[in-house]
């Protein structure tokens, strides 16, 4: 079976009933890709000041970015920032 099969193939095989492998490839695009929207995020609490951070990291390929989550002292979220490449 060939990796890229176009519906119409892949119908056939299902309509046949054979039992077959396929192999799902999709395209993840960077989350700072200038087609998404890369929004940060801010909750209100009633302490907005930040105690403490952590960092989320994507990797695609080779590329790595990273958004910064911010907490407050009570461990409350207060924010994520937009992702950046790294």
């Amino acid at each position: 079976m060939r990796n890229n099969v176009n519906d119409r193939e892949f119908n056939k095989f299902i309509a046949a009933g054979e039992e077959t492998a396929v192999r799902v490839v999709g395209h993840e695009t960077s989350p700072i890709d200038s087609n998404k929207n890369n929004p940060s995020l801010t909750m209100s609490n009633d302490d907005e000041v930040v105690d403490s951070t952590k960092t989320l990291t994507e990797t695609i390929g080779t590329t790595s970015y990273e958004a910064t989550l911010s907490y407050n002292a009570a461990g409350e979220f207060l924010s994520m920032s937009a992702w950046s490449e790294v």
